[in-house]
């Protein structure tokens, strides 16, 4: 019903500021309803303030000769709306927001909606106020990393003067509770239930009703109320603890849920810590410019498909030579006398110090052509890259130049060989006059034959024993309260249990009370236990 411009506050000697000018569309204005709805939120909103709440810095009406309009001038969040950052993610891979920042965007906008539940008249008395529309469109990040509620135009409090028809619908339907969806009274844990789905949708990348599929607003009107959707752990994998924190937000009983955003707040927070999270808002700011200032991957293109289904090919894909590599091929190639319309010079850049070099011009052979050589190829090729970096003409000279150097190592090993053999030192024929005369060695035994090498069986090593497995421990678990009791994440029954049979070693005990509709905080304790031990384990949850 509104359109939003950006303007510029001008204030006392010409001081600027942006601002976000919200006006009513102009098809809707001259409904009075709707004219009368746009008022009630600039009234409700200029009452506003606080830091995770979109300030209101001025309203007022434009007399103009086509008619009246009105105005409402927010503060500028430079950055985006939640569902913006949402589907970027989206775009690529479809990817879920880090769990991290997920719970930190929840705990900021639990803050503000806690908040305008609790503002009051200037009498003292409660407003009344319920959002009733808390969704990803309604949550502004800034690149700074701060979290704002914005749009209360259709928030229910108790000095609004527009009245909502009985069994209207005001909100999207994803993202109602679901006495909100069968048009009972509402009170502030239906904002409550609406920010539990927001934080479901941030962990998973899906909504809780729609599920991302273009379903009939019937059918998700239908599973909202009756509170129908999978946990958030069938799409995917939660730190211990979360699942239920969200689930006890998205009750579809308004009674076993969260009374308070405040109390919804506290248990995000108490996780948090236990994570060992830091919940800063610059790394917040840094993820959002990150995400939106990267830009999106082309789904078309292969490449990058290949890379996102399979990492092992970015192993598989071929590195360049090395400029060494080069430029042993190059000097290599300078061997080889070829003909002179066959020649061109290689700058001296390319090569180590100040060497040139002469080599061959580059040829396209098929796969399938035979290459002439001077001599008969050898059975296997080699397998060193260096020889593929000189041209085809050239390797006839790289396998003598190959030649002459094997020949030259079988000289030096041979007159090794006969140095060792001689009996007789060998008479220097100029002996130096300074130096005295070096005493004959003792002679050298006759070097025996090498005997011939046989292949020999590898000694077969025992069979290493086998550990027995230690015996069973069994633990008794007792808690101040009722509770429901996990133990290494696995739901083992309510507290008392007595004599529970565990395997030796450490285990996570966890108690959680929650279910009986007191503020209870999760009590968790890891126990060893060795095989055989029966140990006692009590829990404090009050």
């Amino acid at each position: 019903m509104g359109e939003v411009h950006r303007g510029m506050d001008v204030g006392w000697g010409g001081v600027e500021r942006p601002v976000a000018v919200k006006l009513i569309a102009p098809e809707f204005a001259r409904h009075p309803d709707f004219v009368q709805t746009f008022i009630d939120e600039a009234r409700l909103s200029y009452r506003l303030c606080h830091a995770n709440v979109v300030q209101v810095r001025d309203i007022g009406q434009i007399r103009q000769s086509t008619g009246d309009t009105y105005f409402i001038a927010m503060e500028w969040v430079s950055g985006a709306d939640l569902s913006t950052l949402l589907k970027k993610l989206a775009s690529g891979p479809g990817q879920p927001m880090p769990a991290r920042f997920a719970v930190l965007v929840a705990v900021e906008a639990a803050r503000g909606l806690d908040y305008a539940h609790r503002l009051r008249d200037a009498g003292g008395n409660l407003l009344h106020l319920v959002h009733r529309d808390v969704s990803p469109t309604n949550l502004l990040l800034s690149f700074e990393g701060e979290v704002k509620v914005t749009d209360f135009g259709i928030a229910r409090w108790r000095l609004r003067e527009a009245v909502s028809l009985p069994g209207a619908l005001k909100g999207k339907i994803c993202y109602m509770a679901p006495e909100q969806a069968r048009g009972e009274e509402l009170d502030p844990r239906a904002d409550v239930f609406g920010l539990g789905v927001v934080l479901y949708e941030m962990l998973t990348a899906h909504n809780p009703f729609s599920g991302g599929a273009q379903r009939p607003d019937t059918e998700v009107l239908e599973r909202v109320r009756e509170g129908r959707f999978r946990p958030p752990s069938e799409h995917v994998l939660l730190p211990q603890g979360l699942e239920a924190v969200v689930l006890r937000a998205m009750a579809p009983d308004r009674t076993q849920r969260y009374a308070t955003c405040a109390a919804f707040l506290e248990d995000l927070e108490v996780f948090a810590r236990r994570e060992g999270w830091s919940m800063s808002p610059s790394q917040l700011g840094q993820f959002v410019r990150s995400v939106l200032e990267a830009p999106p991957p082309n789904p078309r293109d292969p490449a990058h498909a290949d890379t996102v289904r399979n990492p092992e090919l970015k192993r598989k894909t071929p590195t360049a030579p090395r400029p060494f590599d080069l430029a042993l091929g190059a000097q290599l190639a300078q061997l080889v006398t070829e003909d002179a319309d066959e020649r061109r010079p290689l700058p001296s850049e390319t090569l180590p110090g100040k060497v040139s070099a002469i080599v061959a011009k580059p040829r396209t052979v098929a796969m399938h052509e035979v290459i002439p050589a001077a001599r008969p190829a050898p059975a296997s090729p080699p397998t060193t890259g260096t020889t593929d970096l000189v041209p085809l003409k050239s390797r006839t000279g790289l396998w003598l130049v190959l030649g002459l150097m094997g020949l030259a190592a079988g000289g030096i090993v041979v007159v090794a060989v006969v140095n060792q053999r001689a009996t007789q030192p060998v008479a220097i024929a100029a002996p130096i006059a300074a130096a005295p005369p070096a005493p004959a060695p003792a002679p050298l035994a006759p070097t025996p034959a090498p005997a011939p090498v046989r292949s020999q069986a590898a000694p077969v090593r025992p069979p290493r024993p086998v550990s027995q497995p230690a015996p069973p421990a069994h633990l008794s678990i007792i808690t101040d309260v009722r509770a429901n009791l996990y133990v290494d994440g696995k739901f083992v029954g309510e507290s008392p249990i007595a004599s529970l049979t565990l395997g030796a070693g450490k285990h996570v005990v966890k108690a959680d009370g929650s279910q009986l509709g007191l503020h209870l905080v999760a009590k968790e304790e890891t126990v060893t236990l060795s095989g055989g031990e029966s140990r006692a384990l009590r829990l404090e949850l009050q």
